[in-house]
């Protein structure tokens, strides 16, 4: 035992990793030194030196290994990065300058020889599509390349990337990676790509690029065979919609750039479908857009368009968009429900000018043209589109009262018309505007004014002198005082002396020679029988023509008081009569007129004839009370005169037609007097007391028993 370590190496402790070094790539070599000496050796330095198969021995490098106890062993590892391909011989030496005394020192250098492989080889030798030959555009295209390593070294992380046409001018559309490609094996790489045709063209053959190792990170023997090319076939059935003429808008024949409001134009142009196949339900929207980004709508138009065909819009507008400067836009499948290959040519617009409606104003005062101050004018009125004759609404109406110059009284109303083009205000004429004066509706648009004026007159005010209340008292009673004198004067001295006209029917003193109500002048010494019209003397008491008996006596008040009550009845249906006369007549009725035109008609009749045929129509189905005389309805057990009671159920028995008596009326110079009737007096076989037919008292008396 010597009390020195012992330092050893063989060939199979050294190891390289990878196993087969490759040109330019770094490889560690592990060497294991083992001490079979007594004692600890520290500080152990080896080195390895190369001599490539080309050229000297180089140095590699070294390692220090800290220490190595007796019988013990330890790692040091070098990194080297051979240069050349081939076979390398390669010195081990641990403790070259034999710092470290040993037992011996023959054990501690090493030499190998080892083979280092050259560069890979990468070589992409297929493409692949599928679909194989014809694509469809938006669908996806996979790409598969086969790439062989035809090198010798293994290629790990090798990057292959998909262009869409060629990398100077193109893109990329996908990249993978292979994770490593040994000598001699070949390995696929797949991208993907959606297809899509440059320019929105409806068929292209698009070129597909495949670069392998295209930044060179993996080292190569040859770099000018990494990259291969194929060729696809894309087709685009999608349709390309687009405007092939400018808009026109026509008025008429004629192609204008402005209209009225409520004026009718046609707007015109030409979609075309650049597709493969044809679209149905194409919608084209067209609209009007003001200098506010107003949107008016105008039209929705739908069509089916063929493949490669073309369709024309004619659209019928009654304009109504905002009054100035708009675009008049039509805009091609707007909704983009319809896939197209750009969407870029679906607008068109063109520069167009709305020009104000022309107003067209009504008022309407309900046919009133006479007002007085201090009152108000109810002003009603419409304003209309005079193009088109429809009503303008929202708009703003002014109002007011000018005199015939023009000026304006007062403060004008503004209002607004409504939905049907109606305005109303109330215009307040103030006192001391007397004369003719208008009322004004004003309305402007676009700076321009329209008006219309409604002539009134204005009444002056009357003013009422101031009267004593005591004067009125004494007016009053002394009319009053007139009114009762005069009644009991007729009724003490004329009443019994009161005959009929024969022209008006009226009431008049016996001895009158001219009636005071229709102004007829009566011919003295002949009157005319009421009962067949024959002209008799006026002395006379019966006719001698018919034999009707005349009553010259006084007529009683009683009677009296019943014949204006018939009169009114007879008034009253001659007031119907009036009526008709004032129709036909017109401006040329009278009291006198009318009495003419009654005797012409074919239902004339007089007063007396009225009254005779009133009673029989009321004796008929009556009998008359024996106290007063009135005639009561058949089976009344009262009498709604007097209020007598009568004895038993009064039988009926119908009497015959009776010719009554009739008063004596004067003959007016040639006119045709009217009659009045007076009741004949009971005949035989009627009770003079009780007025009930002698037959029917038998029958009550044999009822009774």
């Amino acid at each position: 035992m010597r009390g020195v370590p012992d330092l050893s190496i063989d060939s199979g402790d050294i190891s390289f990793t990878p196993t087969t070094p490759s040109t330019n790539s770094t490889a560690v070599i592990s060497v294991i030194v083992h001490n079979i000496g007594d004692v600890t050796a520290e500080n152990v330095n080896v080195s390895v030196y190369d001599t490539p198969p080309i050229g000297s021995q180089v140095f590699v490098g070294y390692a220090i290994i800290d220490q190595i106890h007796s019988n013990s062993s330890s790692q040091a590892t070098i990194d080297w990065t051979p240069n050349m391909p081939g076979n390398h011989t390669l010195k081990v030496i641990v403790d070259e300058n034999d710092l470290i005394e040993e037992v011996q020192n023959g054990n501690n250098v090493v030499n190998l020889t080892i083979y280092v492989l050259d560069y890979a080889d990468l070589v992409p030798v297929a493409v692949i599509f599928f679909p194989a030959s014809q694509v469809e555009v938006g669908n996806l295209l996979e790409i598969e390349v086969d790439v062989r390593n035809q090198g010798e070294a293994t290629a790990r992380e090798v990057r292959v990337r998909f262009w869409l046409g060629d990398p100077e001018t193109g893109e990329i559309i996908d990249e993978v990676i292979i994770p490593q490609i040994q000598k001699d094996f070949i390995q696929p790489a797949v991208g993907v790509w959606q297809a899509n045709t440059s320019n929105y063209q409806k068929m292209e053959t698009r070129l597909i690029y495949v670069q392998v190792n295209p930044d060179q990170t993996v080292k190569e023997k040859d770099y000018s065979n990494d990259n291969i090319s194929a060729t696809i076939s894309v087709i685009d059935y999608r349709p390309n919609f687009m405007f092939v003429t400018d808009l026109e808008i026509k008025k008429g024949e004629t192609i204008v750039d402005n209209a009225s409001v409520g004026e009718t134009v046609n707007i015109l142009t030409t979609v075309k479908n650049d597709g493969l196949v044809a679209s149905m339900g194409v919608i084209i929207e067209i609209y009007a857009i003001d200098n506010d980004s107003y949107i008016t709508h105008i039209a929705t138009v739908t069509r089916d368009i063929p493949a490669d065909g073309s369709v024309l819009i004619n659209v019928t507008w009654v304009v109504n968009a905002t009054m100035g400067s708009n675009q008049i836009v039509a805009w091609v499948n707007p909704d983009r429900s319809i896939d197209e290959r750009i969407y870029t040519n679906d607008v068109i617009s063109i520069e167009f000018t709305v020009n104000p409606p022309e107003p067209e104003i009504s008022i309407n005062l309900g046919g009133i043209t006479e007002y007085k101050p201090d009152t108000l004018v109810f002003v009603q009125g419409t304003v209309k589109n005079r193009i088109n004759g429809e009503p303008l609404k929202d708009i703003s109406v002014s109002v007011s009262l000018t005199r015939l110059d023009g000026t304006r009284i007062g403060d004008a109303i503004v209002t607004t018309t409504n939905d049907l083009g109606q305005f109303q205000a109330s215009i307040y004429i103030p006192p001391g505007e007397e004369g003719n004066r208008y009322i004004n509706a004003e309305v402007v648009l676009a700076g321009t004014p329209y008006e219309k004026n409604e002539e009134i007159h204005v009444e002056p005010i009357q003013e009422e002198a101031a009267f004593p209340w005591w004067i009125w008292l004494i007016i009053i009673a002394v009319v009053a005082a007139v009114i009762i004198g005069f009644s009991l004067y007729l009724y003490k001295y004329g009443l019994g002396k009161m005959v009929e006209c024969g022209e008006c029917g009226a009431l008049i003193p016996e001895n009158s020679k001219k009636c005071p109500k229709c102004g007829v002048e009566f011919e003295a010494g002949t009157a005319k029988c009421s009962e067949c019209s024959a002209w008799i003397p006026a002395s006379a008491t019966v006719c001698p023509e018919c034999g009707a008996k005349f009553i010259g006596e006084a007529i009683g008040e009683e009677e009296d008081e019943y014949i204006q009550k018939m009169r009114e009845q007879y008034e009253a249906m001659l007031d119907e009569k009036k009526e008709q006369a004032k129709e036909e007549l017109g401006n040329k009725y009278s009291e006198s007129k009318f009495i003419a035109w009654w005797k012409k008609q074919p239902d004339y009749i007089t007063f007396e004839s009225w009254l005779g045929e009133q009673e029989e129509k009321r004796k008929s189905g009556a009998f008359a009370c024996p106290v007063c005389d009135t005639l009561n309805p058949r089976g009344a057990a009262v009498c709604h005169k007097c209020g007598t009671v009568f004895e038993t159920k009064i039988a009926e028995k119908e009497e015959p037609q009776k010719r009554p008596l009739r008063r004596i009326v004067r003959k007016p110079t040639g006119k045709k007097a009217p009659e009045l009737p007076e009741e004949e007096p009971p005949k035989e076989g009627e009770s003079q007391e009780s007025g009930e037919p002698e037959a029917a008292k038998d029958e009550n008396k044999e009822a009774n028993e």
